[in-house]
C-alpha cells in the first residue's frame, strides 16, 4: 500500500469516525421515526472506492451507536435517484451519505420533502448544494461542515457543541 492509499484510508476511518459522532449531536423527533423496535436506515450511495461503508458500519456495531433507542443499519445504493425515491416512501431512513462518486448526480432539489432526513455529502463539492451537513478535507485534517438552517427546516435539532464549532 503507498502513501496515498494509506492517508486516503486514514482520511475515511477519520470521517467515519466524525460521522458516528455527529449522529450523537443530532436529535431527531419521535414523529419522524419509525415504532421503537424497527431499526433506522442509513443509506450510503455510490461508488464505494474507499470502503466507507464497511467502515461506518464496523463502528457503528462496535459502538453499539442508536439513535432515540433504535438500532441503526448501513445499506449501500448505487444511485442518488434510487436512494432519494426510498427516502421518499421509507421513513426509517434518517441519513444518507453520497459519497463524491455521486456529486455530478446531486441537485439541491433532489432532497425530499419530508422531515427527519439528514443528508451528508462526503466532499466539499457538495459545499453550498442544499445539503445538511458535508466533509471537506484541509491539510490532512477532516471537517465536518454544517448548514444548521437546512437542518433545521428539515425537523432536526443540533446540539449547541455542533453548533458552536460549526462543525467538528
Amino acid at each position: 500500500m503507498g502513501i496515498f492509499e494509506k492517508t486516503q484510508t486514514r482520511m475515511v476511518n477519520l470521517e467515519a469516525t466524525y460521522l458516528l459522532h455527529v449522529l450523537k449531536l443530532v436529535q431527531w423527533k419521535e414523529k419522524d421515526l419509525p415504532a421503537t423496535d424497527h431499526s433506522l436506515k442509513c443509506l450510503i450511495v455510490g461508488e464505494d472506492r474507499t470502503n466507507f461503508l464497511e467502515r461506518f458500519s464496523f463502528l457503528l456495531a462496535e459502538s453499539n451507536a442508536t439513535v432515540s433507542a433504535r438500532k441503526i443499519t448501513v445499506h449501500s445504493v448505487g444511485e442518488m435517484k434510487d436512494a432519494v425515491a426510498l427516502a421518499h416512501r421509507d421513513k426509517s431512513i434518517i441519513l444518507i451519505v453520497a459519497l463524491e462518486s455521486t456529486a455530478d448526480q446531486w441537485e439541491k432539489s433532489m432532497y425530499p420533502k419530508r422531515s427527519g432526513l439528514l443528508f451528508y455529502g462526503q466532499s466539499e463539492k457538495f459545499l453550498g448544494r442544499g445539503m445538511a451537513m458535508c466533509s471537506k478535507i484541509s491539510h490532512n485534517r477532516v471537517r465536518i461542515c454544517v448548514n444548521a438552517r437546512k437542518a433545521t427546516f428539515k425537523g432536526l435539532r443540533l446540539s449547541p457543541e455542533l453548533l458552536r464549532r460549526d462543525g467538528i
